[in-house]
């Protein structure tokens, strides 16, 4: 029977200084400064995107009754990056992309650039604007990482928030932010508006879908697949075609991934919504759109199927607020044996959950062994599980291994609370006024292939220069990089999506970048990373989830090396025209701003991402890989031994108005995905629960 750790909701109340009032009642509205900066991978080391959001547009001043034009570097919220290897010395500069977007009233610009030629295993400075960030490459070869994966932050950013930016910036993983920061989206992405927020917002690969829906990419030895499950929760607003685009290309993306299994051993997804859990929360694990999204309904195909045909080996879903570790399992049957976790016939799945009891941490220790770890907020970020998946060289699960070792029917059990926690991340939101329009925010990475690319998205609120430089040194960034700009809006604010690509990375090597003004930094994995950690959570939520602080202090030090959000980024992305997104992204511009810009933010889309207009937010904030489908439902990536796959559960969830089509090319392209890489070991990341988070 799966293991479920059971804790009970504790609130956290914190108290705040007067001072923090004061502060955010006397600081100005700084509209010419980047926010909302946050990195992404982009295939390997030697690339990094950065994303940031302004809220004023630069290209183009009023003189008279006539725009004059002027050189994009004159302005503080141009989509350039400046990067290298010294604070100092910023040799090299890209110039990304800019998006004007709206939410309501409120007009936005994303600013995307992607940082090129790092070197691996090196520390790189990069400025946007006025500030300058860091982050450390990925070595040339990484075989061996860590990674944090947390869902369901929620606007208060969870009880886990604090610790994730703790670990984080002290370097214990190595991708989220700062550490890239690699997103999906969940259910509060949804924005009524083609999950504009979550689209604008973030910069994941493009090898699925430009939206940030869904994508994969490699790193060291796993492939990783961000599939969204909000095609599924939301296919009766947004057609079937999501569905279908999402399910062609993952059978696509995962067949590729098995003729790649002598390099990229394991397949990892992450998606937002599970799809079994053993606990009854409002029906969750046995309603409708969970039996939508793991097995399909005439022809919307369902996504359990090609992970099962590729030999899918560990998923991530988050969506349900707590803690999850199962057996392996494959329709609806277990198998418990004391060596189940070795040479598995089924994937492995955890269920992440912030918002009360923690965050998982990942370590790929090489192309055999991984270890998961389950931190709990509430026991002082205790390990309160931890197991280790483990097989011999060449081992994929099959059909056959199944039908020989008979299992037990899964079991269907008590219901567990989801308690909203009180945190400081909802007062410091409110209070203090992220919103600086005139310059990259928002600014965040994602993998885009190996460690030698890596995405930058970033937003701005008027239209702007997409370029971002980057370097080995911040005094030296001699590279640069032109991105591409989008406009979208969400109600009546109007944002712009920067999306840039880092390319030419060295491994294992910090690299600094400059988005505008400021610059930020991220290290490269290596060439070949045999061992690595990976944090895995979902459902943050608008309060972020009670595991964000934890999640970002270990990522920030360190303790793993990029981030798996499998959905449910916040609650919601498009609430209050985008706003509330922006503040998520932002937060309070100082520990989770430094972390997206960071650590690759993998990410892939939940119920809360769906805005009732095709993911909008979550499509144009974050950008995944793109050999799913453009708009980040679905795809999948290798890194050392493993290969990941994200995939769309949305596309089920809501295939009532997206249409069947999205299930169908997920589907599709997941047999594909998971076929290439059939003769390794995989890891699947499922970020994405079987019923919409209402």
């Amino acid at each position: 029977m799966p293991k479920l750790v059971d804790r009970s909701a504790r609130p956290r109340l914190v108290s705040m200084s007067h001072l923090w009032l004061l502060l955010a009642l006397l600081l100005p509205v700084a509209h010419a400064a980047p926010e909302q900066v946050h990195l992404a991978f982009r295939g390997d080391y030697s690339f990094m995107s950065v994303v940031w959001t302004t809220f004023e547009n630069g290209n183009v001043l009023q003189q008279s009754d006539r725009p004059q034009f002027y050189p994009i570097s004159t302005f503080s919220d141009s989509s350039t990056v400046y990067y290298g290897t010294s604070p100092s010395s910023m040799e090299f500069s890209i110039i990304g992309s800019q998006k004007k977007w709206k939410t309501g009233g409120v007009k936005r610009y994303s600013h995307r650039a992607l940082m090129e030629d790092l070197l691996p295993s090196t520390t790189y400075w990069y400025k946007i604007g006025s500030r300058t960030f860091q982050f450390k490459t990925l070595s040339e070869d990484p075989t061996s990482y860590r990674v944090c994966v947390f869902g369901d932050l929620g606007y208060h950013h969870g009880n886990s928030t604090d610790s994730i930016i703790r670990n984080g910036l002290a370097g214990k993983f190595d991708f989220i932010v700062h550490i890239p920061y690699m997103v999906i989206a969940g259910n509060h992405e949804n924005d009524g508006e083609n999950f504009t927020n979550f689209q604008e917002r973030f910069w994941m690969p493009h090898n699925g879908y430009h939206d940030n829906q869904f994508y994969s990419f490699d790193l060291g030895p796993v492939h990783w697949v961000a599939l969204s499950t909000e095609y599924y929760g939301y296919y009766d607003t947004i057609g079937k075609g999501p569905v279908l685009n999402q399910y062609s290309w993952l059978k696509k993306d995962l067949s590729e991934a098995n003729t790649n299994r002598l390099h990229t051993p394991w397949i990892v997804t992450y998606l937002h919504r599970p799809f079994y859990c053993s606990a009854a929360h409002n029906d969750d694990c046995s309603g409708y759109d969970n039996n939508l999204i793991r097995s399909g309904q005439d022809d919307l195909p369902g996504l359990e199927h090609p992970f099962l045909k590729y030999g899918v080996d560990l998923g991530f879903w988050g969506h349900m607020h707590y803690y999850e570790r199962f057996y392996p399992v494959a329709n609806r049957t277990y198998w418990d044996s004391p060596d189940c976790y070795h040479n598995a016939v089924a994937p492995t799945y955890v269920l992440t959950g912030l918002n009360q009891y923690g965050y998982t941490i990942m370590t790929v220790a090489n192309s055999t062994h991984i270890h998961l770890e389950q931190i709990s907020i509430d026991d002082d970020e205790a390990v309160v599980d931890t197991f280790w998946l483990s097989k011999d060289a060449g081992h994929v699960s099959t059909e056959e291994m199944r039908r020989l070792k008979p299992g037990k029917d899964f079991p269907h059990v008590a219901e567990q609370p989801d308690t909203e926690a009180e945190e400081l991340w909802l007062l410091m939101a409110l209070l203090l006024p992220v919103l600086l329009h005139a310059a990259p925010e928002q600014v965040h990475l994602a993998f885009h292939g190996n460690y030698s690319f890596m995405n930058v998205v970033w937003t701005t609120f008027d239209s702007d220069s997409s370029t971002v430089y980057y370097g080995t040194s911040p005094s030296a960034l001699k590279f640069s990089t032109t991105g591409s700009q989008k406009e979208w809006r969400t109600g009546a604010i109007q944002r712009y999506s920067h999306r840039a690509l880092m390319k030419d990375l060295l491994p294992s090597t910090t690299y600094w970048y400059k988005i505008g003004s400021r610059t930020f930094q991220f290290k490269t994995l290596a060439e070949d990373p045999k061992s690595y950690r990976v944090c895995v959570f979902g459902d943050l939520g608008y309060q972020h989830g009670n595991s964000t602080d934890s999640i970002i202090r270990n990522g920030l030090a360190g303790k793993f090396d990029f981030i798996v959000h499998v959905g449910d980024i916040s609650y919601d992305l498009h609430t209050d025209d985008g706003t509330r997104g922006d503040k998520f992204m932002n937060r309070n511009l100082t520990q989770c701003f430094v972390f997206y810009s960071k650590i690759p933010y993998m990410v892939i889309a939940g119920n809360h991402e769906n805005d009732g207009k095709n993911f909008t937010n979550f499509q144009e904030r974050f950008w995944m890989p793109h050999n799913g489908y453009h708009d980040n439902q679905f795809y999948s990536f290798d890194i050392g031994p493993v290969h990941w796959v994200a995939l769309s559960t949305e596309y089920y969830g809501y295939y009532d108005t997206v249409g069947k089509g999205p299930v169908l090319n997920q589907y599709n392209w997941l047999q594909q995905d998971l076929s290439v890489s059939f003769f390794k070991f995989e890891l699947s990341l499922c970020l994405g629960a079987i019923i919409s988070h209402l």
